[in-house]
């Protein structure tokens, strides 16, 4: 028994012992170590430049390399926490593929960089400016009885500039506006949409604005009957008058459109009306009021 606890004392001691020394190796001799970064984003120092001569990188271009560092551990502990940027510089960039060298941002006598690839091959495009219509793409429907009065736009047209290969796709700058079940005015900011001839979605643009602020304004529309209009001391009744169409829908603001009860024709020269021939009359509207029908055809009843 006495054997038995003199071999555990013995181990105790002898790991008490290990981790000790593990301590002091830790913390006084500070063993170098290596870690592995992968993927990681190389930032270009002199896009400014590229855009004063005119130039742009091309779109989905690899911009990530890995990168193994070697130091004392707390150098690299330290390092990793306040993260590892590198950079390169396009140097005498001109259009067509360019080779930059990617290094350290900031340089560390203490740290060894070993940067996988070392050089990126980058294609450099013309940069291309252009004024493009903003269209509105209308979804949905207003509630019945309600349709567009106008929209306005906070600005009518964009300019873009970008990479001439994106430049040459673009097809559509579009807003897309939710019309659904709306019945008053409204005014939202929408995104813009740079879409190409299939409908797809072009990334890698450059614009002045990213949205627009769409107002729209609504009226109410109704459907109302015409009635000729004749002077009193005509010999013929409004009802020996066939007019086509015999109704029409009309638009207003709800406030008007509510006491408009039926859309009458300017005077009518009955003298003129026969019965198998027509006469076009035009409709008076009152203020405020419109339609898409601006005149009728008359004739005589049979």
């Amino acid at each position: 028994m006495k054997v038995n606890n003199s071999n555990i004392k013995l181990k105790i001691a002898c790991l008490i012992f290990a981790f000790l020394s593990w301590v002091y190796v830790m913390s006084e001799l500070d063993p170098v170590d290596t870690r592995d970064l992968s993927l990681l984003d190389v930032k270009i120092t002199n896009i400014d430049e590229l855009n004063q001569n005119n130039l742009v990188l091309s779109p989905n271009q690899n911009l990530k390399v890995g990168v193994k560092i070697k130091g004392k551990r707390s150098v690299i502990a330290k390092k990793i926490k306040e993260g590892v940027y590198l950079q390169t510089t396009l140097k005498d960039a001109k259009i067509g593929e360019n080779t930059a060298q990617v290094v350290p941002t900031s340089d560390s006598i203490d740290i060894s960089y070993d940067i996988t690839p070392k050089t990126l091959k980058l294609n450099i495009e013309e940069n291309v400016t252009g004024t493009y219509k903003i269209k509105i793409n209308p979804i949905g429907n207003l509630e019945k009885g309600t349709s567009i009065d106008l929209i306005k736009l906070s600005k009518d047209n964009i300019k873009i500039s970008g990479a001439k290969s994106l430049i040459e796709k673009l097809q559509k700058v579009q807003v897309d506006v939710d019309f659904s079940q709306k019945s008053e005015d409204f005014s939202a900011w929408y995104p813009l949409n740079f879409l190409d001839s299939d409908g797809n979605d072009i990334v890698g643009l450059f614009v002045d604005v990213p949205q627009v602020m769409v107002s729209v304004t609504t009226k109410k529309e109704k459907t109302v009957p015409i009635v000729a209009d004749i002077s009193e001391s005509d010999d013929k009744k409004t009802s020996q008058i066939l007019l086509e169409p015999q109704e029409i829908t009309i638009y207003a603001k709800e406030e008007k459109i509510n006491n408009v009860v039926n859309i009458v024709t300017e005077k009518i020269d009955t003298s003129k009306l026969q019965e198998n021939k027509d006469i076009i009359v035009k409709l008076v509207f009152p203020d405020g009021v419109t339609s898409d029908i601006s005149n009728v055809k008359a004739r005589l009843k049979k």
